[in-house]
């Protein structure tokens, strides 16, 4: 398969190539997703909703 085939196919303003010194971990990932997008919705079910701010301090909890 050719290498670039997948780079006209992304979404506008989805980058197709990425840093992957960026983030040191997944860790990292989640987090800087979560604080960006903490009061969006994260996950539905059975009508109760949690944002990401919620789902990050809730899966803290759960860790610790």
């Amino acid at each position: 398969m050719n290498e670039d085939f997948w780079k006209d196919k992304y979404p506008a303003g989805i980058a197709a190539e990425i840093n992957p010194d960026e983030y040191p971990n997944i860790q990292a990932v989640l987090k800087q997703s979560c604080q960006r997008f903490a009061n969006k919705p994260a996950f539905s079910n059975l009508g109760k909703t949690i944002t990401y701010g919620e789902l990050y301090e809730l899966s803290g909890a759960f860790a610790a």
